[in-house]
């Protein structure tokens, strides 16, 4: 199996396994959302905030679960990158498309991690009478994500210009 493929899934596993351990832990009552200065601005019940979590955090496995499944068998005519009549020449189509691949799961890993990271400090807030998300680490981690992303979109643009030969 692939790195990519293998981060994909501990980012995977790593959220069920944060859902199993908090939820038995956790009030039936609890803040479900807060503001950006971390303090919390709505409250639901456990079960109601655990299955939209479970939603969101299904929707993405599936999005970028599919989107390399359906990318390998798409028309080159509906694939929109750089270079692309050069990349995905049938001499190079199968290398690019293992390097489209490898960037889609490591970017769901990386949405993944986010709503991981999102959810161990919600329950951690949830531990207190006040419930306070810590602002630093919140928008460290929207940091770190939105970083990381315009990284790779930048690593994206230049791998796939043109050799010059």
């Amino acid at each position: 199996m692939k790195k990519m493929h293998l981060f994909f899934a501990f980012a995977f596993f790593l959220g069920i396994i944060e859902m199993l351990y908090f939820y038995p832990i956790l009030t039936n009552r609890m803040a479900v959302h807060f503001n950006a200065f971390g303090m919390a601005d709505g409250w639901g019940t456990k079960d109601h905030f655990f299955l939209t979590m479970e939603t969101v955090f299904a929707l993405l496995v599936v999005l970028f679960g599919a989107l390399p499944l359906l990318l390998q068998r798409m028309p080159v005519s509906l694939i929109n990158m750089p270079n692309k009549d050069y990349w995905l020449a049938p001499e190079r189509k199968d290398q690019t498309m293992d390097w489209l691949i490898d960037q889609l799961l490591f970017v769901g890993a990386m949405a993944l991690l986010l709503l991981d990271g999102f959810l161990y400090l919600c329950f951690h807030a949830n531990f207190s009478e006040n419930p306070i998300m810590q602002p630093e680490w919140l928008w460290g981690m929207i940091i770190v994500f939105f970083s990381v992303n315009i990284v790779s979109i930048l690593y994206l643009i230049r791998s796939f210009r043109r050799p010059h030969n």
